[in-house]
């Protein structure tokens, strides 16, 4: 059975037609996940290490930059920390260790993985960060959010949970996901499995 990411699920739904079955064939050409290959991992794990540690002076994350010997991400780094660094702003933030969950449906496994559990104004915010350079789309966020909401377990109520577009500071959260669109996510995932199994 397939298992993939919550953001390579999110791009096949947003696809037709034939990029779908390419995005499958890529997908499954990749094999099993390499942390050597993950460009965002580094800034990723920093990021968390910051607020799980309890740190509050944002200029700690500069030093993510400092370990980075390829320029291609030292640029990149560089900006999306300014723009993370952006968004913390003077918010007052406490750690809370976010909950993560495989999704099962239609033979596919999909990780719905926020990286962050930040409570701010009084609020618990389970954040999925996004770090593409495409702006994310309201119809991609509202399918992360309902697969987030739906499926995490230790919830609480008034919990909020998000996706931070990293790159442009911009916090989506979950005031109201359709949950009417499940059974069409349960219907991507077969057809995703579908495509991966009968692939040559």
């Amino acid at each position: 059975m397939p298992e993939i990411s919550l953001t390579d699920f999110v791009d096949f739904v947003a696809k037709s037609g034939t990029p779908r079955l390419t995005h499958v064939r890529q997908i499954k050409g990749r094999g099993e996940y390499s942390p050597a290959e993950d460009f965002w991992r580094r800034l990723r794990q920093d990021v968390v290490e910051f607020h799980s540690s309890g740190q509050t002076n944002k200029a700690v994350l500069d030093a993510t930059l400092v370990a980075l010997s390829d320029p291609k991400k030292r640029s990149n780094y560089a900006a999306v920390l300014k723009a993370y660094k952006l968004f913390l702003g003077n918010k007052r933030i406490q750690w809370f260790q976010p909950a993560s969950v495989r999704w099962n449906s239609g033979g596919l496994i999909v990780r719905v993985n926020p990286e962050l559990g930040l409570i701010f104004n009084g609020v618990r915010h389970h954040v999925k960060l996004y770090f593409k350079v495409d702006a994310l789309t309201k119809a991609k966020a509202d399918t992360i959010l309902l697969l987030m909401e739906q499926n995490l377990p230790n919830k609480q109520p008034n919990d909020n949970f998000c996706i931070l577009d990293v790159r442009r500071g911009k916090l989506f959260g979950s005031s109201a996901p359709d949950p009417a669109i499940l059974p069409l996510l349960m219907g991507e995932a077969s057809a995703f499995s579908t495509i991966w199994t009968n692939l040559p």
